[in-house]
């Protein structure tokens, strides 16, 4: 009986023994893949970032004019459709005014396309720097500006646009 019992406690044990090695096998085997996994997940969330940060690039460029750094024809739409949609919600005032250079193919034509673009540099900057950080200015067309002023009734829009216009007057554009 002796015997016989520790016969069958050393195939208990054998069988004990081999299933703790299959199991060791099993977790180390799952520890593994779960390496692998965190490690694609790491490089799928880096790649998702790296591909984020080039898209909203993309975005910015797609959204912006080169030479003058404004929002360009594209962005004007997406704006104007936010404020058309805020202005009827909201129902307060909402104006745009346009902006055309006088004579700027004499300009173009006289002293040179790189003083044209030097001329619609400075007359952005001046825009930008004399308007809100809530208003939105674009470069529309070729020297046609866009300046949407969303909570500006038109009395205060008309005055914006003559001390504008006066700034502008009395810039020196030297080429």
């Amino acid at each position: 009986l002796k015997q016989l019992i520790g016969t069958r406690i050393a195939v208990i044990n054998k069988e004990i023994l081999h299933h703790r090695e299959n199991e060791e096998r099993a977790r180390q085997k799952t520890e593994r893949q779960l390496n692998e996994l965190t490690d694609k997940i790491k490089r799928m969330e880096s790649e998702s970032s790296d591909l984020k940060l080039k898209l909203s690039i993309a975005l910015d460029r797609a959204l912006r004019d080169p030479l003058t750094g404004l929002g360009n024809r594209m962005a004007y739409d997406n704006r104007i459709e936010l404020e058309i949609t805020r202005w009827n919600r909201h129902k307060s005032p909402l104006t745009l005014i346009v902006w055309d250079i006088d004579h700027f193919k004499t300009i173009n034509d006289t002293l040179g396309h790189k003083a044209g673009d030097k001329t619609l540099k400075i007359i952005a900057k001046l825009l930008s720097e004399n308007c809100r950080h809530l208003d939105f200015l674009s470069r529309f067309g070729g020297e046609e500006f866009t300046m949407l002023l969303p909570e500006t009734d038109q009395e205060s829009a008309l005055t914006l646009a003559n001390k504008l216009r006066k700034i502008i007057e009395k810039t020196r554009f030297n080429s």
